[in-house]
């Protein structure tokens, strides 16, 4: 298993827009891979994905971001996040 680095956002720290980046978006079943795993973050309204900057844009309210890296860690990508 790969250890991956802790994630450094507070638990309860919300947003209603972040960046996540340096997310691998290398084609369009990563972008959609992406917004599949946020679209159930409550709050998230909103998610695009850049495959040429490997950033992924969150718009929403109240968005709790370390919810946010989790789920994308879950569906097996991973972030930081930028508020």
């Amino acid at each position: 298993a790969i250890a991956l680095p802790k994630i450094r956002i507070a638990a309860g720290t919300t947003a209603d827009s972040l960046e996540i980046t340096d997310v691998h978006l290398c084609c369009g079943k990563c972008v959609k891979g992406v917004q599949a795993a946020l679209k159930d973050v409550s709050g998230v309204s909103k998610v695009e994905g850049d495959t040429k900057t490997g950033i992924v844009k969150v718009e929403g309210q109240g968005v709790d971001v370390r919810a946010a890296l989790e789920a994308l860690r879950k569906a097996g990508f991973n972030g930081k996040a930028s508020l």
